[in-house]
Formats: C-alpha cells, sequence, structure tokens
C-alpha cells in the first residue's frame, strides 16, 4: 500500500537536494566540543536535544514518520533477541506509530554503482513528542555506541507546511521546504546551530526574501466648521469654542436657576472681509436675554449652549 500525497511531497523534497533549487538549512549537531571516540555521551545528548528542539519548533500540530531500511541487521546490543528487521528494532524500544503507507525507493542514487533498494514506511506520530523523540534517538545513535539503536533513516515531514527534516547521524541535520519564507523563523531561531561551512549559500536563500510588514494607519478626526468651509468661518468657530471653554469668565446670569455664561461680545464680531462667499456684508450679532448666544452666517446658523 502507498499514500500517493506522502510518497509524492517526501520524494520531491529528498531529490531537490541534488537541483538548483535547493531552499535547505543545514544544522550541525554533535559539534566540535565533544568528540565521539572520547566523549560519546555528552555528544549524543547535546545531539539529540538540538534535533528535538528544532523539531518541537516545526511539529507543533502534526508530523509524519518516513522511515527506511535497507535490510542491515541491527546490533543485538539492547534489543530482545532474534530481532532481524529494523521496523521491528524500532518497535521494540517503544515506538509506537500507526503505519500510513509503504513503499520502496532508492535514497543514495550512484551512476557508477547498482544503488540499494530501500524499503519505507510513513507512520502519524501527530503532536506526540515523546514518539519523535524516541525515532530521533535512533537515528543519532546510528553510527555511536549508544544502544539500542535500530539500522534506520528517518525523516519528520509536515505535510501542510511542505516541510522536511532528515536527521542523518550525530554530525548534522537537514531542514527542507519549497519556499524560503517557511523557514526564515528556523533560519533567524537558530543562527548559531548553523553548518559553518555551508552559511554562504544558505544566506543567499534569505537576502532577497521581502518581508512585508502591514502598516497600520491612524485613524484621521475629521472635525467639519460650525459654518462653513470657508477660511474666515474656521476662525469665527474657533472663537466660538474658544469662549465657551473659557472657564475664567464669570456667570453673568441665572437661567431657569441655572448658571449661563454669556459669551463675550468680540466672539460674535465679524468684519466685511470675515464673510463668507455670497452672504451679505453683515456683522454676526447676539440676540435675546436668555444666555443663549446665536451666530449668523449666510451658510447657516447653530444654536451654541
Amino acid at each position: 500500500m502507498s499514500s500517493p500525497s506522502i510518497e509524492n511531497l517526501w520524494s520531491n523534497l529528498w531529490a531537490a537536494r541534488f537541483g538548483f533549487e535547493d531552499v535547505r538549512l543545514r544544522f550541525e549537531l554533535g559539534g566540535k566540543e565533544f568528540d565521539n571516540s572520547v566523549q560519546p555521551v555528552p555528544r549524543f545528548l547535546q545531539a539529540h536535544r538540538r534535533a528535538s528542539t528544532v523539531a518541537d519548533a516545526l511539529f507543533r500540530e502534526s508530523c509524519i514518520g518516513v522511515v527506511a531500511w535497507n535490510g542491515r541487521l541491527p546490533d543485538p546490543a539492547g534489543l530482545p533477541d532474534e530481532v532481524d528487521d529494523g521496523f521491528v528494532a524500532l518497535q521494540s524500544t517503544g515506538f509506537h506509530a500507526p503505519q500510513i503507507s509503504e513503499w520502496q525507493a532508492v535514497l543514495y542514487p550512484d551512476p557508477g554503482e547498482e544503488a540499494d533498494v530501500w524499503d519505507v514506511r510513513s507512520y502519524d506520530m501527530g503532536p506526540d513528542k515523546i514518539v519523535r523523540d524516541t525515532l530521533l534517538w535512533h537515528v543519532v545513535a546510528s553510527e555511536m555506541p549508544i544502544y539500542p539503536s535500530a539500522p534506520v533513516v528517518a525523516f519528520l515531514i509536515d505535510p501542510s507546511k511542505s516541510v522536511m527534516m532528515h536527521i542523518y547521524d550525530d554530525r548534522g541535520m537537514d531542514v527542507s521546504a519549497y519556499d524560503a519564507a517557511t523557514l526564515h523563523g528556523l533560519y533567524a531561531g537558530f543562527a548559531d546551530w548553523l553548518l559553518d561551512y555551508d552559511r554562504e549559500r544558505m544566506a543567499k536563500l534569505f537576502k532577497l526574501l521581502q518581508l512585508v510588514v502591514p502598516r497600520v494607519r491612524k485613524p484621521t478626526v475629521w472635525n467639519p466648521p460650525i459654518y462653513c468651509r470657508s477660511v474666515p468661518c474656521w476662525r469665527s468657530a474657533i472663537a466660538v469654542i474658544s469662549s465657551v471653554r473659557n472657564l475664567s469668565a464669570p456667570p453673568r446670569r441665572s437661567v431657569r436657576g441655572r448658571w449661563r455664561r454669556i459669551l463675550p461680545r468680540s466672539a460674535f464680531r465679524r468684519g466685511a472681509g470675515d464673510r463668507c462667499p455670497g452672504a451679505p456684508a453683515q456683522p454676526a450679532r447676539r440676540v435675546g436675554l436668555s444666555g443663549f448666544g446665536v451666530a449668523s452666517c449666510g451658510a447657516g446658523r447653530r444654536r451654541l449652549r
């Protein structure tokens, strides 16, 4: 049985590293701090921790595990007796995930020699971190004196993002995608773990990448004038509002039991040059003694309290 979507996605991302569109980040896991022959345990712990940390950042919601085995017998250390299958050795150490599909493929094509055909299986691991870290254990320990260890090659895939992570051993791992923008967060967040001799190629992936940040526009407050849109009427409106808000003016008269402020006479004086276009040349006047000021203009009237 075979799932075309998982198989095709894995095949395309795996083959892209040999083409011109190599959208891939390369990470250093074991590093140069610890030697494999002298300090295998610290080296293994650092490599597994780095791989698990990057996997946690990539596969938060879903994860498909693709496991390949070429028929090599597993090391019996730490495994049950008479285990001669790589998939059985993996499951005997606590890797339990529902299988999705199975197919055969050539992982490492060699034009000069006959290439090995690998048995490939895919598993639905979901967001289960324990199952994911169990698989990472085996691929990191494949070339180290760490047991138990199943002789398998593993890939982690997120089908929704089209991202694939491949840990080849304790030395390093690759993260591949179709679009460089998908890997920009890993490139910026884990820059210290990137492979030094391949930094120039990885930097070119994001050199022309433009991350568009939306601009937030502040709302424009529009206060229309009281009389009309001519400049003189704006001046009159500002004068009237300033007079109304003048708290220093003492109350002059009580109307219906409430104190009103009488606007100063200067607030209603308008000359012939300040009138609205088309309005008669007469100043605004204050009418009535009830404490209300009424300003007249050719464009209309408005009562001010």
